[in-house]
């Protein structure tokens, strides 16, 4: 992977638009390489919203009915988020590529079957381990 190196002087003596120019060149280099790097590596992220005060916040019109983080750039993250009726629930924000949605429907269900119920069963601090078995078997399933 290539680095990009700048001397001081450079930066300091050019307009900005040199820094600006010089980094999206090396970008344009790096796209290809740092796509191969990402595609070869599953990324397994599992974050556990419950500590932080999401539904406390107050915007003059009543209590948020849901808070939830933006688009999710990249596969292979779920985010836990406590339901705003504070009764234990909660929302997965899961985000998947497309062959392995099918796979998770399916493990998913088969968890089910277990008579397990995930979504219950879900340690409000370290996640939810369930959903790590089924990140595991994606994993394992589409050869990531």
């Amino acid at each position: 992977m290539e680095t990009l190196t700048v001397a001081e002087g450079d930066l300091t003596s050019n307009p900005l638009i040199y820094a600006a120019t010089r980094i999206d060149d090396a970008l344009e280099r790096m796209d290809d390489e740092v796509a191969i790097m990402f595609k070869s590596h599953a990324m397994n992220t599992i974050n556990s919203w419950y500590r932080l005060p999401i539904y406390d916040a107050d915007f003059r019109w009543g209590r948020p009915i849901f808070m939830g983080p933006g688009p999710i750039g990249f596969p292979g993250l779920a985010i836990l988020i406590p339901d705003p009726i504070d009764d234990g629930s909660q929302s997965w924000v899961i985000s998947l590529e497309l062959d392995h949605m099918g796979l998770f429907k399916k493990y998913l269900y088969d968890i089910e079957k277990k008579e397990m119920n995930p979504i219950r069963e879900t340690s409000s601090i370290f996640g939810n381990m369930e959903l790590l078995d089924l990140v595991r078997h994606l994993n394992e399933d589409c050869g990531s």
